[in-house]
């Protein structure tokens, strides 16, 4: 004990006290960054979400991409199903990502004469959509008289934003006419004319079609990107897993403390 300028003398400390003191300190500060982080977050999936899935969050669209991957207890009813939606949803998410992450400047670019643009890409992507998507179901995509009439060399130089949202109306669609599908549907048997040409196939064929021909173009637009000193989305940092640590460090098993004595330690 010390004296004090009055004379008195002061209590002891207490170290009990003194833990439960920096306890309150360190969570205040963990939830100030929680709430900044919050608010990075909100800003994130506003960029991050694509406009033609409204309602959804970043994390709605990272649960659907691995929903197929994730073991769970209980029997997914339409198995199959389930896996072509979680790997197409992200695929849509990706190029939407991608494209409007492009400057309009690099539309026209191609890394070889004997390539595609990144607007040829674009308008070639919405086009193979509604191919692909038309055969879902009864459900059939109309884009406008100007997509399948002009030339694809004159639609690759359309603007930028008529080319993004035209591209996202054609995911639009196939996420709607994907609702028409279960594991039963995918079996049966469809006609596919192409080129004048007629045959039969399972309608499977052209689900696993959209996902292949996505995949093909996706690799190749973030193979553009990279070659412009961009990171194409799948590349980019996760914003959340910051804030995910700060969660961890708030939750009450974290922040418990093992009980010690109060007795000041002897020297």
């Amino acid at each position: 004990m010390t004296p004090t300028d009055s004379g008195s003398r002061t209590a002891p400390i207490s170290i009990g006290r003194l833990r439960w003191q920096s306890q309150e300190a360190t969570t205040l500060a963990l939830s100030f960054r929680w709430r900044r982080c919050a608010k990075q977050l909100r800003r994130a999936e506003s960029r991050s979400v694509p406009s033609h899935l409204p309602g959804r969050t970043y994390e709605d669209l990272s649960r659907s991409d691995l929903a197929a991957q994730q073991p769970s207890g209980a029997p997914t009813a339409n198995p199959i199903t389930t896996a072509f939606r979680g790997r197409i949803t992200g695929f849509h998410r990706l190029l939407a990502q991608a494209f409007d992450s492009i400057p309009e400047s690099k539309f026209g670019y191609k890394p070889t004469p004997a390539q595609l643009t990144i607007g040829y890409i674009a308008q070639h992507l919405a086009s193979d959509n509604y191919f692909f998507c038309n055969n879902f179901g009864s459900m059939k995509g109309s884009p406008a008289a100007a997509d399948t009439t002009t030339a694809d060399s004159v639609k690759a130089k359309w603007p930028k934003d008529s080319l993004v949202a035209k591209l996202k109306a054609s995911f639009k669609f196939c996420d709607d006419a994907f609702a028409q599908l279960d594991d039963a549907k995918l079996a049966e048997p469809i006609t596919l004319t192409f080129n004048g040409q007629s045959q039969q196939r399972p309608r499977a064929s052209m689900v696993l079609g959209h996902a292949l021909d996505m995949a093909d173009h996706y690799s190749q637009l973030a193979n553009y990107m990279r070659l412009n000193n961009m990171l194409p989305p799948s590349a980019l940092p996760r914003p959340r897993s910051a804030c995910w640590s700060v969660s961890a460090a708030l939750r009450p098993e974290a922040l418990a403390q093992p009980a010690r004595s109060e007795k000041h330690p002897t020297s």
